[in-house]
């Protein structure tokens, strides 16, 4: 385990490709963790979460244009 964790250390595209999985581990969980109680209740931080999971679950690809613009319509005052 300490070799590993002397690589981690040194090496800088490693360190990018862990912070970068463990974020994503990270997305996927929140999501996880709040899907079960609806706590998602279109508040924008939430909506955010959700694409983010969604995008990362997805080939870190996803599209919000059109959602935005479908649900804009009917949020409008």
């Amino acid at each position: 385990m300490r070799h590993y964790l002397d690589l981690l250390a040194k090496i800088t595209g490693l360190q990018r490709q862990f912070l970068r999985t463990w974020a994503m581990g990270a997305l996927t969980t929140l999501r996880d963790e709040l899907q079960p109680g609806h706590y998602f209740d279109h508040a924008p931080i939430l909506e955010m979460v959700f694409h983010l999971r969604n995008g990362n679950a997805h080939g870190n690809r996803f599209h919000i244009n059109k959602w935005v613009r479908s649900n804009s319509k009917s949020q409008s005052p």
